[in-house]
């Protein structure tokens, strides 16, 4: 499947999404690698899976596109604390942290499963990279796959 296929696609499942016109089933539990999970049905098929992880001072998301039952799109953002940063500036506060003088690396992710996959590395707002993390890709599948399980496993018991 073509980049520009699988953007097309995208747009549609968000537009679904926007509209109300998708199944939303969120997964009772804390999923074991996404956190708070949801995974949205158009037709009874899993078309997009969205989790978020929070942590003490920040978080990451996974937002995966589906078609059919294959991923074709990931956007992988992590937000979190620069705890070294902030010591090294503010070292008396080691007992009392200043939320508000927090720095924080924000860093989105958009893998798209073409052939060959393309992706970006941003932040800021700007492309920092376009060269394919593939050990971060692997890990990314292997949750996505295991997300897709445990909605499943919730699906059935319905």
């Amino acid at each position: 499947m073509s980049e520009r296929i699988i953007e097309k696609h995208v747009k549609t499942i968000d537009s679904l999404k926007k509209a109300d016109a998708l199944q939303k089933l969120s997964y009772p539990d804390m999923s074991m690698c996404g956190g708070g999970l949801d995974g949205y049905y158009y037709k009874d098929k899993l078309v997009l899976i969205d989790a978020t992880y929070q942590a003490e001072l920040g978080f990451s998301s996974r937002t995966i596109y589906l078609k059919d039952t294959s991923f074709v799109k990931i956007i992988y953002r992590e937000k979190f604390a620069e705890w070294e940063k902030y010591y090294k500036k503010y070292p008396s506060e080691k007992n009392d942290l200043d939320p508000n003088k927090m720095t924080y690396t924000d860093t989105l992710y958009f893998i798209t499963l073409c052939h060959p996959p393309v992706s970006k590395k941003k932040s800021n707002k700007k492309i920092i990279s376009k060269t394919l993390d593939f050990n971060l890709l692997q890990t990314l599948l292997s949750c996505g796959r295991d997300m897709k399980k445990e909605l499943e496993e919730i699906k059935t018991s319905r």
